[in-house]
Parts: C-alpha cells; sequence; structure tokens
C-alpha cells in the first residue's frame, strides 16, 4: 500500500472516530449538562405540539371534565408566563435526577437500581396546581400526584454508572480522531500532501453530514421508542428535533468548516498551477 493510500486510510478511520467523538462530546457537555436541559426545556414548553400533549397528560390524570375544550385552556395556560419558572423547575429536578443516576452518584438514590422498578418521572404536580389556582380550586385539588415518565425503570438501569465510560469514549474518540488526522497528513507523500489536507476537509464535512442524517433518521427511532401514537407523533418529533439542536449545530459548523477547507484547497491548488504555466511559458 502507498503513502497515500495509507493517508486516505488513516483519513477513513479518522472519520468514524469523530463521529463517536462528536455525538459523545455533545452528551456529555450538552445533553447531561443540567442547565442547558433547563434552557431546552423553555423551547419546548414555547412549541404548541408540545404544549398541546402535555396539556393532553394533565387533563388525562386530572379528570379534568370539558374534553378537547379543556385539554385547549390547559395549554393556552401552559403558555402564560408565570407557568414558565415551574416547568424549569420541575425540568432541572428530572434532570439533576437523570445525571445522578450516570454518574452513579448517591442523590440518585435507589433510581437504577437493579428491581427497584422506579422510572424517572417529570413532576407536573405544582403546575397543575397553578392551574387549579386560576380555576379557584385548592392545592392538590386536581391530583396529588401529576406526572410524565421520562425514562422507564429499565432504561435508567442500562444507564446508572456509564458516566465515566461516556466520559473515556468522549475524550479517547476526540483525541484519537485529531492525532488521525495529523498522522494523515504526515504519512502521505510531500509532493501530495495538498490532497490529503483536502481529504480532511472532506472528513469533516462528511462527519457533520453523517451526523444531520442520523438526527432525523433517529427522530423515527425516538417516537417508536417513546411508544407515540398518531396522536402524539408531532409533539414526540418536535421534542426530538428541539433536544437535539446543539448536536445539529455543532454538525453544521463541521460542514462549514470542512467546506471553507475544500474551497481553500481548491484555490491554492489553482494558484499553483497558474504559477506553474507562468514558470513554464514566462
Amino acid at each position: 500500500m502507498g503513502r497515500l493510500a495509507l493517508s486516505l486510510l488513516v483519513v477513513a478511520v479518522a472519520t468514524l472516530l469523530g463521529l463517536v467523538a462528536l455525538t459523545s462530546n455533545w452528551v456529555r457537555s450538552e445533553a447531561l449538562d443540567t442547565a442547558a436541559w433547563v434552557e431546552t426545556s423553555g423551547e419546548l414548553l414555547a412549541d404548541e405540539p408540545i404544549r398541546r400533549e402535555v396539556a393532553a397528560q394533565i387533563a388525562d390524570q386530572t379528570q379534568v371534565p370539558g374534553g378537547p375544550a379543556a385539554e385547549a385552556a390547559i395549554a393556552q395556560a401552559l403558555a402564560l408566563p408565570e407557568v414558565e419558572p415551574l416547568w424549569r423547575e420541575a425540568n432541572e429536578r428530572t434532570h439533576s435526577l437523570l445525571v445522578a443516576v450516570v454518574d452513579e452518584s448517591p442523590a440518585a438514590g435507589s433510581l437504577g437500581t437493579d428491581g427497584a422498578g422506579e422510572p424517572l418521572l417529570l413532576d407536573l404536580t405544582p403546575i397543575a396546581d397553578r392551574l387549579g389556582a386560576d380555576l379557584g380550586l385548592p392545592p392538590g385539588a386536581l391530583g396529588d400526584e401529576i406526572a410524565l415518565e421520562v425514562v422507564s425503570a429499565n432504561e435508567l438501569e442500562a444507564l446508572r454508572g456509564a458516566g465515566d465510560l461516556l466520559d473515556a469514549v468522549a475524550i479517547a474518540t476526540l483525541v484519537a480522531a485529531l492525532i488521525g488526522y495529523g498522522l494523515a497528513f504526515a504519512i502521505a507523500p510531500p509532493g501530495r500532501r495538498r490532497l490529503a489536507a483536502l481529504a480532511i476537509s472532506g472528513s469533516l464535512v462528511a462527519i457533520g453530514a453523517l451526523t444531520l442524517l442520523v438526527r432525523g433518521a433517529g427522530a423515527d427511532s425516538a417516537i417508536e421508542e417513546l411508544g407515540a401514537s398518531a396522536d402524539t407523533r408531532a409533539a414526540a418529533e418536535r421534542a426530538w428535533l428541539i433536544g437535539t439542536d446543539g448536536l445539529a449545530d455543532l454538525a453544521t459548523v463541521l460542514v462549514v468548516l470542512g467546506s471553507l477547507g475544500i474551497a481553500a484547497a481548491i484555490v491554492v491548488a489553482l494558484l499553483s498551477r497558474s504559477h506553474e504555466r507562468e514558470r513554464a511559458n514566462p
């Protein structure tokens, strides 16, 4: 195998490592960052299909009379400014517990342990009490415990203690991908290093584009995993897309950087050919 072929092979391996690095680092730095998730939760509540689904869940658990009209009224009430802090607080508590499970922190309690059978819930009781107060009802009148299941007990068991492994994968794959790019450039013959640089730029574009494609395809998988019905499909899809906005942003940055690298490589190659022609034909 020639040096150029070996260089391109190393770029291909680095591309695969980069895919894993991008996803794992996003999960660790954003998806499992409680402050970042609280901000995302605000975007979720601001989304109408999601707000309608939350309203349907509250109406179902509280047995509020009125059917669709009651759900529409609850959805409208969820858009009130005073409800958002309650929603953010509920998401902060739930996400903190999720991170505790992943990091196997004592704060997780029995969540995620074998046989505990406890799902991770988003407690909506304070929000229901607020809605009840608007209707002139005393606290607890709409129900003592109103919640949405976020992560099942089995999924929690699989996640418990995964933090160290995720950290190791995120760091190792990122470092390995960067070393791979450097090695690919060094291996390439001196006269073909522009081609190696072009391949590296193309690799960045490929990582970003593949991530965006997987994100789009992952919406269907997420909806199936959530067991979404025809009525809740729109909300589940919107929740997935909003929740992975940060990953899409990172992927887009890679596509832009890689595209700029490709453009720069092409310009340099054209200028080089022009100079060679000028020297050949003085």
